[in-house]
């Protein structure tokens, strides 16, 4: 039996964390390639922070990736022609039918467009797909067992995440809180269509663990 799979929290006023754990090989790259993001997340006039005892808390989250899941992170990280961008090469793992993204009377009433696009496709392989929907539904649980601030799936708050490649692993980015509500006093900043109706109450230290990196 492999590892658990370890999701990174990461505090974006301090930097890169060293620890250890027993994890597969896999696990292993994955986290050198966290790292290398959570370096560019944590990077201040070219210099990287040294790192607190609390700036980065471990996540135990129980899905693992599918094998299709490494047949992707090959081709994307070792078969992709240098010259050819990676959003290209994970085109091709795509289905070819598309789908309306966050159509609902809620996000038509305020032309909010959660995703950039009307249309969106998703992986041809379905244990991608159920890894990536495992992971998103996990991951509330996990941050709340890591005494973090309460975190929901909803177009507000942790809806999305971004695709990152290096040279020999796929990873990860998530972002909790993505649309806090405009507040005078707390948080008064506009941030378009899709803040309206916003739930999401902003807090210093929900913002502050709002990156997960897997």
């Amino acid at each position: 039996m492999g590892a658990i799979p370890l999701a990174q929290q990461v505090h974006p006023n301090n930097c890169l964390p060293i620890a250890t754990t027993a994890a597969s090989q896999a696990d292993h790259v994955r986290r050198r390639a966290g790292e290398a993001v959570l370096k560019r997340l944590c990077a201040h006039n070219g210099a990287v922070k040294v790192l607190g005892d609390d700036a980065v808390r471990f996540l135990a989250v129980t899905t693992a990736p599918p094998i299709a899941w490494h047949t992707l992170q090959y081709q994307l990280t070792q078969c992709s022609p240098s010259d050819r961008p990676p959003r290209a090469t994970l085109s091709n793992f795509y289905a070819p039918r598309r789908y309306p993204v966050g159509i609902t009377s809620a996000t038509a009433e305020s032309r909010c467009s959660i995703a950039g696009a009307r249309w969106g496709r998703r992986f041809a392989s379905r244990p991608i797909n159920r890894f990536l929907a495992s992971l998103f539904e996990e991951l509330p649980e996990a941050l709340a067992g890591a005494g973090l601030q309460k975190v929901d799936l909803s177009r507000f708050d942790l809806h999305h995440a971004h695709v990152f490649a290096t040279n020999d692993a796929l990873g990860l980015l998530f972002h909790a809180c993505e649309y806090p509500a405009y507040c005078d006093q707390h948080f008064p900043v506009n941030l378009g269509f899709c803040q309206a109706g916003s739930t999401v109450a902003y807090a210093i230290e929900r913002m502050r663990w709002r990156n997960i990196v897997w």
